[in-house]
């Protein structure tokens, strides 16, 4: 079988996410796009543009500017709330800890939520209607004990960390999954860096959390659109990319490399 993979899948696979601030500013959207490329070139997973102090118009043009430069490699969202993802449509809405209720921006769109208080952990990673939690690095034993990051079954989860040194601690303290602010200066080394953080951890440990992600996109069918497909949201058009082999599966993933 061959198949383009869907979000969910993507997020399933993901060991990294970085954050980047959008600014009103006459530079910022050509400043975005060489930071956003630095991070596919560095193989980002997911790409989160904050822009918590901009206005609506600006948000939608630096996403456009985005998703162009991604082109369907990485999952693209925003951090904020209904209001400023409504229209846009990005991949992954991740809403604060505060927000009532989850927003799916598109019918195929994933919705988190990020946490920087314990209280509601518990519940937001058992919330079948979220589908990825962000935590501060306080929370990452918690957040290990309710969803073991290496258990199929369990929430995908970012700690949220400020350097790499801080992140190679959140690993020994459960995390597996890294998110992590990026800029213009040093973006590339960013993600390079936190991935071999996380390297060995993911290949003693995360193999059947792959297989399972794998699995369920296998289980969606051709009827579900994957990601990069004609018409969704984070792509312009649908083009297969190498052949993953998974025993007696064959799956495409645009732009993915096997790890080593």
């Amino acid at each position: 079988m061959s198949a383009l993979l869907g979000l969910k899948t993507r997020l399933g696979l993901a060991r990294t996410m970085a954050w980047v601030g959008v600014e009103d500013s006459s530079t910022s959207t050509d400043d975005l796009r060489r930071v956003v490329a630095e991070l596919s070139r560095g193989r980002a997973d997911i790409v989160v543009l904050s822009a918590q102090r901009t206005t609506s118009a600006t948000v939608r043009v630096a996403h456009e500017a985005a998703r162009k430069v991604l082109a369907g490699r990485t999952i693209l969202g925003l951090a904020g709330g209904p209001v400023i993802a409504d229209g846009i449509g990005p991949d992954l809405l991740l809403q604060t800890d505060a927000a009532p209720t989850p927003f799916r921006s598109h019918e195929w769109s994933l919705v988190g939520r990020s946490f920087y208080a314990g209280s509601g952990l518990d519940d937001a990673l058992a919330d079948p209607r979220l589908d990825v939690v962000v935590v501060s690095p306080h929370l990452v034993e918690q957040a290990a004990a309710l969803a073991p990051p290496a258990l199929a079954a369990s929430k995908p989860w970012f700690a949220h960390t400020g350097s790499v040194d801080e992140a190679a601690d959140l690993v020994r303290r459960g995390a597996r999954r890294i998110a992590f602010a990026a800029t213009g200066t040093n973006a590339y080394e960013t993600v390079v860096a936190h991935r071999a953080v996380l390297e060995r951890v993911w290949a003693a440990e995360m193999e059947q959390v792959e297989f399972a992600a794998f699995r369920a996109d296998a289980r969606l069918g051709p009827a579900a659109p994957g990601f990069g497909a004609p018409g969704f949201a984070g792509s312009d058009r649908s083009t297969p990319g190498p052949v993953v082999r998974r025993g007696a599966t064959q799956v495409r993933r645009p732009g993915w490399r096997r790890e080593r």
